[in-house]
């Protein structure tokens, strides 16, 4: 517990050195001043998609970026003869990123309470923030491993979000089957704003079970068999052996 702690402060202090932190808080003021251009029944509707933009594409990237000066730096390279394992500094990834997803949905809440008087299921978010971001933390890191520089994990992303959206454009084009439909809500983008969607309005937890579920299921089955196995051949890369 106590190296996690240790990590997860140097990763804060990595979001600080590397402006991310602030790239954060930006995008967040910049969600601020956009809403005070919508009405109350504009923002209720778009605030499920803000929060999923910045738990699943912000946590992503971030990590994505994270890892690109990681590399720079050979500090990833450096870990391999650290006394933590492998396991501990996926930990202090997700418990980092997720406390910075929180603390921006704390600091935009905060903002549109200022323009609306709106109210919000903090347990709910609280519980699908967790399990998003967990879930898009894997994604970034899994990302990097794929990806030669920040650049090419900017396509990457694109490619898989273009993958997650093609069910959910076909259906509105009206070309996939109707025997199909029922099951693109189960496809990760769906999943994740039906959580992201929890702090609003009446709550239906037999779904909000089963999205959990799956998401824990499929986080645990990246970390397990792709993200920590991988981790130590990605390291190495640097080191030139």
């Amino acid at each position: 517990m106590n190296m996690i702690k240790h990590l997860v402060k140097h990763e804060w202090l990595r979001l600080i050195k590397y402006n991310l932190l602030i790239a954060s808080l930006f995008v967040s003021f910049i969600w601020i001043i956009a809403s005070a251009f919508l009405t109350y029944e504009e923002l209720i509707l778009f605030l499920p998609t803000i929060f999923l933009i910045e738990a699943t594409a912000m946590t992503a990237l971030l990590i994505g970026a994270e890892m690109y000066y990681e590399k720079k730096e050979h500090t990833i390279s450096s870990m391999l003869i650290s006394p933590m394992s492998t396991l501990d500094y996926m930990i202090s990834k997700v418990i980092a990123h997720g406390l910075n997803t929180l603390l921006i949905f704390a600091i935009m809440i905060v903002g549109f309470i200022f323009t609306f008087d709106i109210r919000l299921n903090v347990f709910a978010l609280l519980l699908g923030t967790i399990f998003v971001a967990s879930f898009y933390v894997g994604l970034g890191l899994l990302l990097s491993y794929f990806s030669k520089d920040f650049t090419s994990l900017l396509v990457n992303y694109m490619i898989m979000m273009i993958l997650f959206l093609i069910p959910s454009i076909l259906i509105l084009a009206g070309l996939l089957p109707e025997s199909l439909i029922s099951y693109t809500q189960y496809i990760p983008s769906e999943i994740s704003l039906r959580l992201m969607s929890l702090s609003l309005g009446e709550i239906d937890w037999t779904q909000a079970f089963i999205d959990i579920g799956i998401t824990l299921v499929a986080t645990l089955l990246m970390y397990r068999f792709i993200l920590i196995p991988r981790f130590k051949s990605f390291a190495s890369e640097h080191l030139g052996v």
